[in-house]
């Protein structure tokens, strides 16, 4: 018999059921917590979903040796509801699951959980060697995490990018790259470790590291009493760095005295079509911001530094604006070209974003640069060739991109490597399925065989 903690219990099932698939899963011992001795003194609770293991150990006072069962946290959790401490009693079943009894009063409240055997549920791996990490190292996973695509087909998009370079996260509008040291020695796509992005994990000591198992590329994070170990995207990233402008194409840099204030300013603002996109305007030494096609002020900043004047008034996205505030930057960086992208830097890392323009609107002559050493401005593109589509609204902007066959083909080939992706794990799916089928049929045939063979010795025996 086990005797621990109902809150600790409680819990350390509540932060593993962000991994655990608790009605998701067709395998039922996934839906479980599966509960081992680490040592007299620590238990083991842990979950899976086949792609991240995740666990967290807990301290008793005298666990008994050999305790492996597994738990169905869903009937668990809801049975533990209520905010009265206690010690609970953990009793194992013999047929799998436990038995869970706790002291109301004078009243022992008792309930068996049926479950699968613990052999069921998926060894976790092994651990690897970890190295120690800054401890903004969450937070910065945090905060990188936005950029990363939902909804694109190429499968390496879905996570960060690990690299020599520091972390990388693009949802093909967006890309934030921070620099950081890793140990790691070649790219790896993780997936974004969002069950760690809670305050509790926020600002902690950290350790983390790479391995392999069985030809598969794993991570580790190691946070306090939990351990979350993953499998990597097994995608290959795109060439990012050809998508971020060069340091000597940049011809102007506007750097924003009061980034919070203006942050503030653009958070109050009503999210509507009204206040969707946003223009920029250098008015002599101070940037001014208004709604397009409004021509009311809604905000002048003083600029703390000015290099280069902006090609054209730069037209953002109030969403992409809030995103380059919220990372602390506060200086933004724009090519001659008004169709390049421009670069948000300062705060953690860098943002490069696609900025907007009008429809069919000819191209501007740019204003006189303040002369530079070493800098040649590239010349300014137009959109004579480019197709002339009906305006949809006052704010019709559209982001002018060269078409890339090359990506189009990417895409196609990430499509198919998905769908064969998706056979391989029906196929896996239905073998496990039909393995257990067998195991059941020779499993009755058996029991059918001794049974006829004990109706047969009590025919002998006379009766």
């Amino acid at each position: 018999m086990l005797l621990i903690n109902k809150n600790e219990l409680v819990k350390a099932l509540t932060v593993l059921a962000r991994v655990a698939p608790v009605k998701g899963s067709t395998i039922q011992a996934l839906r479980c917590a599966r509960l081992q001795t680490v040592d007299r003194q620590t238990v083991c609770l842990s979950v899976s979903n086949l792609e991240e293991y995740f666990s967290c150990k807990i301290k008793v006072s005298d666990a008994p040796d050999g305790l492996d069962v597994l738990l169905p946290i869903a009937e668990v959790r809801a049975w533990l509801k209520g905010k009265n401490r206690s010690l609970l009693q953990v009793e194992p079943l013999v047929n799998g699951g436990v038995s869970l009894s706790e002291l109301t009063g004078t009243q022992e409240v008792k309930k068996e959980f049926p479950a699968p055997m613990a052999t069921e549920f998926p060894e976790m791996p092994q651990p690897c060697c970890l190295a120690v990490m800054p401890k903004d190292f969450i937070r910065t996973l945090n905060q990188i995490a936005p950029s990363v695509s939902t909804k694109d087909s190429r499968l390496a998009l879905h996570g960060i990018l690990l690299s020599k370079d520091g972390l990388v996260a693009t949802d093909g509008k967006q890309l934030c790259h921070v620099p950081y040291s890793l140990p790691v020695t070649a790219n790896m796509v993780l997936r974004v470790p969002s069950c760690l992005f809670t305050n509790e994990f926020y600002d902690q000591p950290v350790k983390f590291g790479v391995a392999k198992d069985n030809n598969c590329d794993r991570v580790m994070f190691e946070v306090g009493n939990y351990t979350l170990i993953s499998k990597y995207i097994q995608a290959t990233y795109p060439n990012w760095k050809q998508v971020v402008p060069k340091a000597e194409h940049i011809t102007c840099k506007l750097k924003i005295a009061d980034a919070a204030k203006l942050q503030d300013t653009i958070g109050t603002l009503p999210d509507d079509e009204t206040h969707k996109l946003l223009v920029l305007r250098l008015n002599e030494e101070k940037l001014e911001i208004s709604a397009y096609g409004q021509a009311a002020l809604l905000y002048s900043c003083e600029l703390a530094s000015r290099f280069g004047r902006p090609a054209a008034d730069m037209i953002i996205d109030r969403k992409f604006l809030l995103r380059v505030l919220s990372l602390g930057h506060d200086t933004l960086e724009q090519m001659s070209d008004r169709f390049a992208p421009m670069i948000a830097s300062g705060g953690l890392g860098q943002l490069v974003f696609m900025p907007m323009h009008e429809r069919n609107k000819p191209a501007e002559q740019p204003e006189p640069q303040e002369p530079t050493q070493n800098k040649e401005p590239i010349p300014m593109k137009t959109e004579t060739n480019a197709p002339n589509p009906a305006p949809e609204s006052p704010s019709g902007y559209k982001i002018v991109t060269p078409p890339d066959v090359y990506e189009e083909l990417m895409s196609a080939v990430e499509e198919l490597r998905n769908s064969v992706r998706s056979v391989n794990d029906q196929a896996s799916n239905l073998v496990r399925k039909l393995r257990d089928n067998q195991s059941a049929f020779k499993k009755r045939d058996r029991e059918l065989r001794a049974a006829r063979e004990a109706i047969e010795k009590l025919k002998v025996a006379g009766f």
